[in-house]
C-alpha cells in the first residue's frame, strides 16, 4: 500500500503489497489552506520532517497478528488514544498510517488534503489529517498524517488476521527514531537519532529512501555480482517476492516452477508462481541462500526488485534501521 502526495494533479500507483494483505492505493491533492497557502507540492520528505522524533529510547512489546500463513503472522503494537488503546499492524510498506473510521472520534485532528482510494468499491474520496493523540508509553506521535478507512475496509484489509486490527502504522513510524526489532524477543524498539547503535562500517548498508512512495528498500547482491533494490515490507508475510519485470527474477525464471500459492488483495485474487532460488542473494549479514523458496510475481509494476518480508524480522536477533544516517544493520544470520 502507498500514499502520494501531490499538489495539483491526481496520481495513482500500484502496490505489490504481496500475500496475503491486501493493497490500496491512495493519490492526494493538496488543497490550499494555512498548512500549504500556496499549493506548493508537499512531498513526503517534506511530511516526514513535520513528525518530531523520539527524545528518549522507548521499548514496545510487539504482538503477533494471524497472517493467513502460521509460520509469518505480522507483527503489531499497542498504540494509546483518549479513549483506550488500540491495535496498529507494522507495516514499513504502507505509506501512511491507515485507521478505521470508528478511530476517529477519540483523535483530535487537523485536516491536510483530499485523498482518492482506489478499490473493490471503486474511487472514494476521503481526507487526510494531522494527530497528536496516538502514543506509545512516553513517546507521542505527533503530526502523524493519518487516514480513515470505513470499518468494513479496514476489516476487508486485515481479514486475515482474525482479530480486531484497529489500522496500519505506516513507514512514518521510521521518522520517529531509529528503529530496531527484536524479533526472537517480540520488540521494538525507538531510540533517538542522536543515540543510534548503527556505525558506517562493513557490517551495515544503505537505507535507501524512495520519495514517491515513502518506502525504504536496501541493495543486495547475488553471488555472481548482479545487484537489486529490494524493499523492507513488514506488511508481507513470506520472506522474498521478486517481481517478474525485473532482471533478478527473470534469471529465477530460467528454471522450472516448483508451485504456486495465493495472491488477495482487495481488487480481487491472483496466484504467484514458486521457483527455487538457483543462486544466492546476500548482503551484510543477511543471506537468502541457494535452493530457498522465491516467489515471483508478474502483476507488479514497482521500479524495485522485489520485497522482503516480516520472516526475516521475526527471525533476526536485531534489525536496525535509521532513516536520518540512512543505514540499515543486520545481526549475521547466515548458516
Amino acid at each position: 500500500m502507498k500514499v502520494l502526495l501531490m499538489s495539483d494533479r491526481r496520481i495513482s500507483s500500484r502496490s505489490f503489497n504481496f500475500l496475503y494483505l491486501p493493497f490500496i492505493v491512495v493519490a492526494v491533492a493538496i488543497s490550499g489552506g494555512c498548512e500549504f497557502p500556496r499549493r506548493q507540492s508537499s512531498s513526503w520528505p517534506q511530511m516526514n520532517q513535520r513528525m518530531p522524533p523520539a527524545q528518549e529510547e522507548v521499548q514496545i512489546r510487539l504482538e503477533k497478528i494471524p497472517s493467513g500463513v502460521k509460520e509469518s503472522p505480522y507483527a503489531g503494537i499497542r498504540v494509546l488514544t483518549r479513549n483506550g488503546s488500540i491495535l496498529l499492524l507494522v507495516d514499513t510498506g504502507t505509506s501512511t498510517t491507515l485507521l478505521r473510521e470508528s478511530i476517529r472520534p477519540s483523535l483530535k485532528l487537523s485536516k491536510l488534503s483530499k485523498t482518492r482510494i482506489d478499490g473493490s468499491n471503486g474511487d472514494e474520496t476521503q481526507s487526510l489529517y494531522s494527530t497528536s493523540s496516538l502514543r506509545v508509553g512516553p513517546l507521542e506521535f505527533t503530526n502523524e498524517t493519518v487516514a480513515f478507512l470505513p470499518d468494513d475496509q479496514m476489516d476487508r484489509l486485515t481479514r486475515k488476521s482474525g482479530r480486531g486490527v484497529d489500522g496500519i502504522l505506516g513507514a512514518t513510524l521510521l521518522s520517529r527514531g531509529e528503529i530496531e526489532f527484536r524479533g526472537p524477543e517480540g520488540e521494538l524498539v525507538i531510540r533517538p537519532f542522536d543515540r543510534s547503535k548503527i556505525k558506517a562500517d562493513d557490517r551495515s548498508m544503505p537505507l535507501i529512501f524512495i520519495p514517491k512512495t515513502n518506502a525504504y528498500a536496501i541493495p543486495l547482491r547475488t553471488e555472481t555480482g548482479q545487484g537489486s533494490r529490494l524493499l523492507l515490507d513488514t506488511g508481507t508475510n513470506v520472506e522474498l517476492i521478486l517481481d517478474e519485470q525485473r532482471p533478478l527474477a527473470r534469471r529465477v525464471m530460467t528454471t522450472r516452477p516448483v508451485g504456486t500459492r495465493n495472491y488477495d488483495s482487495i481488487s480481487g485474487s491472483h496466484q504467484v508462481r514458486l521457483f527455487t532460488l538457483p543462486f544466492s542473494i546476500n548482503g551484510p549479514g543477511v543471506t537468502f541462500p541457494a535452493g530457498g523458496i522465491v516467489c515471483v510475481d508478474s502483476q507488479g509494476n514497482e521500479p524495485l526488485d522485489g520485497i522482503i518480508g516480516i520472516p526475516l524480522f521475526w527471525r533476526t536477533p536485531r534489525i536496525l534501521l535509521n532513516r536520518q544516517a540512512e543505514l540499515v544493520t543486520f545481526t549475521d544470520i547466515s548458516g
